[in-house]
This record gives structure tokens, C-alpha cells and sequence, in this order.
């Protein structure tokens, strides 16, 4: 008869860690859904920076933020004077982050990429996840990293 006893433990972690690596995937896939409509030139980005990035888009700002090891969308009115959102709506696209950073590539004055990293920690293995989105004339396509 065979031992099966560590079996049961390893399979517990397996799904932890591909249920982990999955909401990496969707948390990207929204943040990139999101980039496709945002604008090339640098004036309409309110802010940019490692944490939090958001933008113009018509008549409402759409941005990202990484706080207190979750993902938070906002969409709403931003005061760009006061650096800061007037009325938003919040949604939450992951908990549970180590870590989450934004780079925008520019190129002169226009913005042509998003480089995105995502990362957890699930029974002492990280698990991390980047991945670039880029802007050429108007459409979008991603390289995978």
C-alpha cells in the first residue's frame, strides 16, 4: 500500500498557487483593458507615478492604485489642480499583492507603453507576473513577460 499521507497537503498548495496566479492574470487583463482607451499625449495623465497612474478619458478620469496590498480602480472626476479625485467610483481588482508597480514609456511627449508588475506570495513562493502594453498609432498590442 502506497503513502499518501503529503499528498493531500501538496495538492491544497497547488490550487493555492494557481488561484493565486490567476487573480495576477485578471488583475492585469483589467488594468490593460483600461490602457487601451487611454490617451498618447502626456498632458492628459494626472498622475503617473510607481503606485498610481490615471488619465483623461472624455469626460471622466480612469486610474489605478496600488495601497495597503490591493489593487483599487477609480473612475470619476479628478481635480488636477489639487491633485486629487472630487467625486470616484472604487472597485477592487486584487487583494493579497506584494507588490505592484506602474512605468509608463514615453517618448518625447507621447506615451507609448505601460509596463505593469504583479506579484504575491503563496506558501513562500512568489509569484510575479509583468507585462508590457504597448501604444503604436492608435493600437494596442501586448508583449508578454
Amino acid at each position: 500500500m502506497q503513502n499518501t499521507s503529503g499528498l493531500y497537503p501538496r495538492l491544497i498548495g497547488y490550487r493555492k498557487e494557481t488561484s493565486s496566479y490567476l487573480k495576477l492574470c485578471t488583475a492585469f487583463d483589467l488594468v490593460a483593458r483600461d490602457f487601451y482607451s487611454a490617451p498618447v499625449e502626456s498632458f492628459q495623465w494626472n498622475i503617473a507615478n510607481e503606485h498610481e497612474i490615471n488619465w483623461n478619458v472624455d469626460k471622466k478620469t480612469v486610474g489605478w492604485c496600488f495601497q495597503k496590498n490591493r489593487l483599487v480602480r477609480s473612475e470619476g472626476t479628478f481635480d488636477v489642480k489639487r491633485k486629487r479625485w472630487r467625486k470616484k467610483t472604487k472597485s477592487l481588482a486584487a487583494d493579497s499583492l506584494s507588490e505592484c508597480s506602474f512605468v509608463l514609456n514615453k517618448s518625447g511627449e507621447k506615451v507609448i507603453g505601460l509596463t505593469l508588475a504583479l506579484s504575491t506570495t503563496e506558501n513562500g513562493n512568489v509569484l510575479r507576473r509583468e507585462r508590457t502594453v504597448n501604444l503604436r498609432s492608435g493600437v494596442m498590442y501586448e508583449i508578454c513577460g
